[in-house]
């Protein structure tokens, strides 16, 4: 069984092995994002090269109320919210999921969605189980029964990663966080990764999905992997000047007290919400009492990190967390409620020209239980 270990008392990680089937070395991170600052504000206009909203159908098939994930792939957007929403980047509905039951191919409550090539995996937190889709028509392929309900499982062609978090397993699955098994038999464990030093930390760490499997972020280390049915690689670490970095007493006391450090002063620390497209990598720290967000550039290899985005008028969508990519952009997405109450409190602003226009007057149109608008956006270089 191959395992990470980690040492958690450390805000840097130490791997003793991490080699998957192309044995590659998991100490060597794909990406290095050096922040050095974090600025106050930034200007919308510095971050973002263009937008396009995408107004989101509204009829009776598929009213998204609260949104539990949002995610784009095959050209088309899939909201989690109640069921699965799929609509092309017209804003289109196409189809839903949401046959709620106790059937083979139904669902209670639904946990976490992930989409791999043309199969989308639904876990079942309630049944303890995975349903398979097919992502381009909703039509139901498969139900893979789990040992007993987990924290999240992720469907990849062929196998399962299982996120077993603080939750336990057969004891024959071991007591690391995530577990990498063969669809066809889910209690033949074939790698594990991160020990229950690591995860049983109050908050041991988030996931993010992507188009091959899921990113681990780890909180303390400001650490991510990848974690695909080719098994752990190193994929993004963030460096910081030894001033903005957590002392090792603190963590330590933080992680005895199973409680986040109240004396983290202008620490930087809590790495979450990653997303990625294919030239940038965004995400969420914890500095100084407050959220900080950074993008990083993959051409160029620089890092930008800020506290909150200064956009010209009302209609702009300011971008701090994204919630997914493509190849060549990112999306975040608004619902009618929060538009509505911008426009109360700022009114319309001024009706831009050009390729804006069209934005303006979807943000314009917005109504009260509307379906929300997905902003895509086309960030700068820099």
């Amino acid at each position: 069984m191959k395992k990470i270990f980690l040492g958690v008392v450390s805000v840097f990680l130490f791997l003793c092995s991490c080699s998957g089937p192309n044995n590659k070395d998991a100490r060597d991170f794909l990406y290095h994002a050096n922040i050095t600052k974090v600025e106050d504000s930034v200007a919308w206009d510095d971050l973002i090269d263009s937008v396009t909203y995408i107004k989101l159908e509204t009829n009776d098939k598929c009213k998204i109320g609260e949104v539990d994930q949002l995610l784009v792939a095959n050209e088309r957007l899939y909201v989690v919210s109640n069921g699965i929403h799929c609509f092309d980047m017209e804003g289109n509905h196409l189809f839903s999921v949401n046959q709620r039951g106790r059937a083979k191919n139904e669902y209670v409550k639904i946990r976490n969605v992930n989409i791999v090539g043309d199969r989308l995996y639904l876990y079942d937190n309630h049944l303890a189980k995975e349903l398979i889709f097919d992502a381009n028509t909703g039509a139901y392929i498969d139900c893979i029964p789990l040992p007993r309900e987990v924290a999240a499982a992720y469907g990849l062609d062929d196998k399962i990663i299982i996120d077993r978090k603080d939750l336990p397993l057969e004891e024959s699955m071991g007591d690391d966080r995530f577990v990498l098994s063969p669809l066809s038999d889910v209690r033949n464990t074939s790698e594990s990764y991160f020990p229950e030093e690591e995860h049983k930390f109050v908050i041991g760490g988030t996931t993010s999905v992507f188009s091959h499997g899921i990113i681990y972020s780890s909180y303390f280390n400001c650490t991510a992997w990848t974690l695909t049915d080719a098994g752990c690689a190193g994929y993004l670490k963030l460096d910081f000047p030894s001033s903005m970095i957590l002392p090792e007493n603190v963590v330590s006391r933080a992680i005895n007290d199973k409680q986040l450090p109240d004396d983290a002063d202008d620490y930087i620390y809590g790495l979450a919400n990653i997303a990625e497209s294919g030239d940038f990598i965004t995400g969420r720290l914890s500095y100084a009492d407050k959220f900080a967000y950074f993008i990083y550039d993959k051409r160029n290899g620089n890092t930008r990190c800020y506290s909150s985005v200064t956009e010209k008028e009302p209609w702009q969508f300011a971008p701090l967390s994204f919630q997914c990519g493509d190849d060549v952009s990112l999306f975040c997405l608004h619902g009618s409620d929060g538009i509505v109450l911008t426009r109360d409190i700022f009114g319309t602003g001024t009706a831009p020209s050009g390729r804006n226009l069209r934005n303006y007057e979807i943000y314009c149109s917005e109504a009260e239980f509307d379906n929300p608008i997905v902003a895509r956006f086309y960030l700068k270089h820099f």
